[in-house]
């Protein structure tokens, strides 16, 4: 009677045991599948990296290159005042009375873009702040011994479109200020942005 009583009890504790121990394998089984699985890849676009590249594809797209200006109408602009210097038997000279020539180059690029991507519909912003800054080789720059990064000239663009694979679509720029119209007219400002993008995006 006892070893029927014991033969019962084992046999039902095995059959309450067995389905415990087969959904652990299966609990088990179904981590380690998870675990396993690859990884998706990251479709967004890190818009702090994005906007770095952005920025050197523009520094190095030579917007500033055409900007030639004349010292003086540069500082009624920035209302700056340049002072007169020494040039030993010439006396003191002031800008106005300049034996060089008062027009610079403006084309060392200083620019910097921010760029915002909005995922689901893949439009795009673009903020750059633009500045050029004149040429330490210009000899009105260096005779009169200017800081070149104080007669830098800034205005802002904003452009928006949208991404389209690798590819730019209804992009439109806006360009102000008087460094602005002087890049807009000097250059395609829209088609070079469209480059830096197109490259890096």
């Amino acid at each position: 009677m006892k070893n029927a009583i014991l033969v019962a009890t084992t046999a039902l504790l095995l059959g309450i045991a067995a389905p415990a121990h087969a959904q652990d394998q299966v609990d088990q089984s179904a981590q380690t599948a998870a675990t396993s699985q690859p990884s998706q890849p990251e479709t967004g676009v890190d818009e702090r990296d994005a906007s770095e590249r952005i920025t050197a594809r523009l520094n190095d797209a030579g917007l500033c290159d055409p900007l030639k200006m004349d010292l003086a109408k540069v500082a009624a602009i920035l209302g700056y005042e340049v002072p007169a210097i020494s040039l030993g038997a010439l006396g003191e000279v002031s800008l106005e009375d300049s034996p060089v020539d008062t027009v610079a180059r403006w084309d060392k690029p200083r620019h910097k873009a921010t760029f915002s991507l909005n995922d689901a519909d893949r439009t795009f912003k673009l903020d750059i702040a633009l500045k050029c800054q004149p040429s330490e080789a210009s000899a009105v720059i260096e005779i009169f011994d200017l800081d070149p990064g104080k007669w830098a000239l800034e205005d802002n663009a904003t452009c928006s479109g949208r991404l389209a694979a690798t590819a730019v679509r209804d992009m439109e720029c806006e360009i102000s200020g008087f460094l602005g119209k002087g890049i807009g007219r000097a250059i395609d400002f829209e088609q070079k942005v469209r480059n830096a993008l197109a490259r890096e995006l």
